[in-house]
């Protein structure tokens, strides 16, 4: 029961307090785990990147992955940091849900690394959508990425629009 209020003090203390219990063993990890993905500051970043990494259980991991995400975007880490934290997010994913939650945040660090991976997604059934707009936004936002290659990852994503304001985002392409 003191989970939520450890959650949502954060102290340090606080936090070494809820690791004690994320042991496979212990009865109240499951509890100690939702606990740190709701987190009111980003200081459980690490803890929840090592569950990310080791958590095998499902319905378990989602929340690590989910907790992992929102710290993460809340966190002070550098944007290549961040691109090189989600590119790890997005291999450790479980479902195609998760991958695009992962490649969706890429957006927000506007890193070439990040255009270059997303763009990889552009012709996946699954993630084409969140790949074609990361591509589009992080190719529009940064007019110094320039080259043959960004020249055809954007003609792919103009290519993978559709609905109603498609023609407004392929002429913003262009």
């Amino acid at each position: 029961r003191y989970f939520p209020i450890f959650a949502g003090e954060g102290s340090a203390e606080a936090l070494q307090t809820v690791k004690n219990y994320i042991g496979t063993d212990n009865p109240l990890r499951v509890a100690a785990i939702n606990s740190l993905a709701n987190w009111s500051n980003p200081s459980s970043l690490e803890t929840l990147t090592t569950l990310l990494r080791q958590e095998k259980d499902a319905s378990v991991f989602n929340t690590v992955f989910n907790g992992f995400i929102k710290q993460l975007n809340a966190s002070s880490v550098n944007n290549d940091q961040k691109t090189i934290l989600l590119k790890d997010a997005f291999e450790f994913a479980q479902t195609a849900r998760q991958k695009n939650t992962a490649l969706a945040s890429l957006k927000s660090t506007g890193t070439y690394s990040a255009l270059a991976f997303a763009s990889k997604f552009l012709n996946d059934n699954d993630l084409k959508g969140t790949a074609t707009d990361v591509v589009m936004n992080i190719a529009s936002d940064n007019k110094s990425f320039i080259g043959t290659d960004v020249r055809n990852w954007l003609e792919s994503a103009k290519n993978n629009l559709s609905g109603s304001e498609s023609s407004y985002l392929r002429e913003a392409i262009v």
